[in-house]
């Protein structure tokens, strides 16, 4: 079995303790990669010291890379980069994504048996034809805020290690979209950009694009459950945004992606689909 792969690791808007956090697990796994790679795309002004933290960890190793630009490339960048990554496996992880030892070596072992996008964490959404709403957002105001019919962002079953843990052994659960970042063979990407890359999709949409978009091209996606004992552990993900995660708080940010998602999976879109909050909350 070939094991080499590329780490792609994409830092925007977390904290220099996060990035210390996720550097140390990287270093700490069981199957290393062969190449790591760390994306700085349009960084913020205010975190311009990111940089300075990440070439002082990777300074004597010969593994390392850095993409810099200070043009935001949004979330699409970091599979720009994997277009050109020296490896066909490649995993991508966000910088509140913590591996634990064997999670790499899971998900390239995964990825020598079938050919698929794998991680931890997905989402199975809710396909019935009711209206759907998310009340959690703080700026959630019911006058002007959209509910959504058949299909909404965040709507359905989340798979985490949190919620679903199996006793006995791991498993492989099929979900429509995987939450940040994955494994995959870099041949996967054609189905990405094979389909116009719009403002949505390169702002906030780039997971859930890649994992639509090859999933109707015959590429299954994967939510993996380790089962539960200390070994299943080892291959975890751990999730800690530090309260920094815009695409989860954001009601906005819900009702674009679940926009998106319609326009991803072909259904109209329109009045039919869309409603004002306030004109039906008394059937909610």
């Amino acid at each position: 079995m070939n094991t080499d792969y590329t780490l792609i690791l994409n830092y925007y808007n977390k904290t220099e303790e996060l990035l210390n956090k996720q550097l140390d697990r990287v270093f700490s796994q069981s199957l290393p990669p062969k190449y790591i790679i760390g994306c700085f795309l349009g960084l913020p002004n205010e975190k311009s010291n990111f940089m300075k933290v990440w070439l002082d960890r990777t300074k004597n190793m010969n593994n390392v890379y850095t993409a810099y630009s200070d043009l935001n490339f949004k979330h699409i960048g970091r599979y720009q980069v994997a277009l050109s990554a020296p490896t066909e496996k490649i995993i991508t992880l966000d910088d509140d994504r913590f591996p634990k030892p064997d999670y790499c070596r899971a998900m390239v072992s995964i990825l020598h048996h079938e050919n698929c996008l794998v991680q931890n964490y997905g989402w199975i959404l809710d396909r019935s034809e009711t209206y759907k709403y998310i009340n959690r957002q703080p700026d959630f105001n019911e006058e002007s805020s959209l509910v959504f019919k058949g299909i909404a962002d965040m709507s359905g079953t989340y798979y985490s290690l949190k919620n679903h843990r199996d006793p006995g052994k791991p498993m492989l659960k099929k979900v429509d979209y995987l939450c940040g970042g994955m494994a995959f063979n870099r041949s996967s990407l054609k189905y990405l950009f094979a389909e116009d890359i719009t403002d949505d999709i390169r702002l906030i949409g780039d997971d859930i694009a890649f994992c639509l978009r090859a999933s109707k091209n015959g590429i299954p996606i994967y939510a993996y459950r380790p089962q539960d004992n200390v070994e299943g552990d080892r291959r975890s993900l751990e999730h800690d945004s530090a309260g920094i995660n815009p695409t989860a708080t954001s009601q906005k940010f819900w009702e674009i992606r679940t926009q998106m998602l319609h326009k991803e999976l072909g259904y109209p879109w329109g009045e039919d689909f869309s409603k004002k909050y306030s004109e039906i909350k008394d059937i909610l």
